[in-house]
């Protein structure tokens, strides 16, 4: 057989959507796929992000030329064998849901051809994987179940395995990396040549780029962290995300506020921003849980710490039209499923932000998405904030702590259905909330009207309502962000 450019493969999963199924893509040598063989019942999904990466893709068989990459699951020895055979010089393969009664005979056989088997712990499933774990490492392991892959569900027993046993001997989500000892480092490495413990590949709608994170001293601590575009396209936010924590990084230094070293570097083509890792424990909603009160005190007290520009009318200085009205128009043209429910509320909201048009308040720094993964409690209670995609160098007074009060809020009340998200809300950061004087001492320091607190939450949650993605589809339970914006809208025209 040979390899030829992939038909289309019908209404499968959208490209953008299917190419989270390879972000182990990011953990080979080079951008690029090359040749592409596959064997199994490799997921439409798969194929489909494949036929967009790879330069030719095709079945393995008898027939089958040189290719740079053979994707395989669930093969038997003999399949194993035959990929070996067609790899080209410094090819690798892919290797999912291998049998464990397999495992050691395949490992054989590709110690012979020269190749190093590499496992990697897909975190939480194989399908849904939101961190890739390095498993030949026990200690680096164990450090990122502990902090980064602490974002699903994982428990102390989990860590202890991980740290004193070979996880892969029985965990089914893994998958095996088969590649020459002399093969360069991913794209995602760290500058310093150390080796990548986990790859988090986020799966947020809105999120564009996966992470390498390396471990130090003996793999006990987070090293560095290397961050890349999912697409070539999406290059300049990593860009911007570099010049804005420069930006912020000068105000703050000497607090534990960001990361305190970052550069670009470029890999393989591609711009890569390298930070120092953040160490502490995640805010995760555990944390929150177990101190409330210190979880909202360290918040505060980041936010206190911020670059803030003079303040300014907001209709004149352009954050009107960026801040207000740019939001309020992405929501009309959102396809939603009574878009006459869309339009009357984008004009009640307009008509409750009106006044802040012509309030002259402060334009603060803003984080833009300051919650848990992104925060790490150190051991003094101080915040590190990492992932700076959203952030802005001038917006709007409270917005960081009104998206940090409904994470806390919702850690700690568990709603259940979306009335109970609402109730959580209005509990936290209403008028008797028990937020609410926090709020207020926050917006007093930077001189702002303690007054326009539901407007400020309503700028908020306007703008994260217009900067969810929305795909057309069967009507559904609302998005979080859509529930809170409705009650926003209601608190506000309420303190009327």
């Amino acid at each position: 057989m040979t390899l030829a450019p992939p038909e289309p493969l019908g209404p499968e999963p959208e490209v953008p959507v299917a190419d989270e199924r390879i972000d182990w893509r990011f953990l080979l040598a080079g951008s690029d796929l090359g040749r592409v063989a596959v064997a199994g019942p490799v997921e439409p999904a798969v194929r489909t992000a494949l036929a967009a990466h790879a330069a030719a893709v095709g079945e393995l068989d008898e027939d089958t030329g040189p290719v740079d990459l053979v994707v395989l699951v669930d093969p038997d020895l003999s399949v194993v064998r035959r990929a070996v055979g067609v790899l080209a010089d410094g090819g690798t393969i892919w290797i999912e849901q291998l049998a464990r009664r397999r495992r050691a005979a395949v490992r054989r056989t590709l110690r012979a051809a020269g190749l190093d088997l590499h496992p990697w712990w897909h975190r939480p499933s194989r399908v849904a994987t939101r961190c890739f774990v390095a498993l030949d490492r026990p200690i680096a392991a164990a450090t990122v179940l502990r902090t980064v892959a602490s974002r699903g569900r994982r428990g102390p027993v989990e860590v202890r395995l991980a740290r004193w046993t070979h996880v892969e001997r029985w965990a089914t989500d893994v998958s095996f990396l088969a590649a020459p000892a002399s093969t360069a480092a991913p794209a995602i490495a760290s500058p310093n040549g150390d080796p990548v413990a986990a790859l988090v590949t986020p799966r947020f709608a809105a999120s564009r780029a996966v992470v390498g994170v390396t471990t130090i001293t003996g793999g006990w601590y987070l090293g560095q962290v290397a961050k890349v575009a999912r697409h070539p396209s999406d290059d300049p936010l990593i860009l911007r995300e570099a010049e804005l924590l420069s930006r912020f990084t000068p105000p703050a230094r000497g607090a534990p506020s960001v990361p305190m070293t970052h550069r670009l570097v470029t890999t393989g083509g591609r711009k890569v921003l390298v930070e120092d890792a953040a160490q502490g424990s995640p805010l995760d909603r555990r944390a929150v849980r177990r101190d409330l009160d210190g979880a909202l005190a360290a918040g505060v007290a980041w936010l206190d710490r911020v670059p803030v520009a003079p303040s300014s009318v907001v209709r004149a200085d352009g954050r009107g039209e960026a801040l207000l009205h740019a939001p309020l128009e992405a929501i009309a043209q959102q396809p939603w499923a009574d878009p006459s429910e869309r339009d009357g509320l984008v004009a009640r909201a307009a008509d409750a932000l009106a006044p802040l048009l012509d309030a002259r308040l402060p334009s603060p720094f803003e984080h833009g998405d300051f919650s848990h993964p992104n925060l790490f409690r150190q051991v003094g209670g101080e915040l590190v904030a990492i992932d700076w995609e959203l952030a802005r160098a001038q917006g709007l007074p409270q917005h960081d702590l009104t998206f940090l009060i409904a994470y806390l809020a919702e850690s700690v009340d568990r709603p259940a259905d979306p009335a109970a998200l609402a109730a959580a809300q209005r509990r936290a950061i209403g008028p008797h909330g028990w937020a609410r004087p926090s709020v207020t001492r926050h917006l007093l320091a930077q001189g702002v009207d303690p007054d326009l607190c539901p407007l400020l939450a309503l700028a908020c949650w306007t703008r994260y309502v217009a900067g969810r993605p929305v795909r057309p589809g069967p009507a559904g339970p609302p998005h979080r962000t859509e529930t809170l914006w409705r009650a926003a809208i209601d608190d506000a025209e309420a303190d009327r």
